[in-house]
């Protein structure tokens, strides 16, 4: 699951949003908001909305920072 960059929600596609059309791999990309990542063996560069796991993760570990 990934969160769209654009309107907030939840969704499947980590390039399209279903509930606001939005791409994450269009003109604007996420806005500067997503999550990019570069695949070594290829050299290329992505941008896709965020997966909720890293939201998760960001969650534990400020817990655990206090």
């Amino acid at each position: 699951m990934f969160i769209c960059t654009n309107c907030g929600q939840l969704t499947d596609d980590k390039y399209t949003c279903l509930k606001c059309g939005w791409r994450a791999d269009g003109l604007l990309k996420t806005w500067g908001k997503g999550y990019k990542y570069t695949i070594i063996e290829t050299g290329t560069n992505e941008e896709i909305f965020i997966p909720i796991e890293l939201l998760k993760e960001g969650v534990k570990n400020d817990k655990e920072k206090s």
